[in-house]
């Protein structure tokens, strides 16, 4: 936190103290964003859905979808003539 600037160290005869940095209220509001919300609810759902399966099913999941998209975009794609 301190490399990102959103704390404040300082050293005082208790020890060292911490204190939010001016930049901290910002990074705040930016989780508490629509979209910031919206991400954590996604990544909720990925956790909850890949939590019981193996590697290899995940791994099988994530071809077959992505080996689907592939082809949807290839069908809207016109064919191409190599010509001589």
């Amino acid at each position: 936190m301190q490399q990102v600037h959103l704390v404040e160290v300082f050293e005082t005869e208790a020890g060292i103290e911490f204190c939010a940095s001016e930049e901290a209220p910002s990074y705040l509001d930016l989780l508490k964003a629509p979209y910031s919300l919206a991400l954590k609810q996604r990544a909720q759902w990925m956790a909850y859905r890949f939590a019981g399966l193996e590697i290899s099913e995940m791994r099988e999941l994530i071809e077959s979808k992505i080996g689907r998209w592939t082809a949807e975009f290839r069908a809207n794609e016109a064919p191409t003539r190599v010509s001589k």
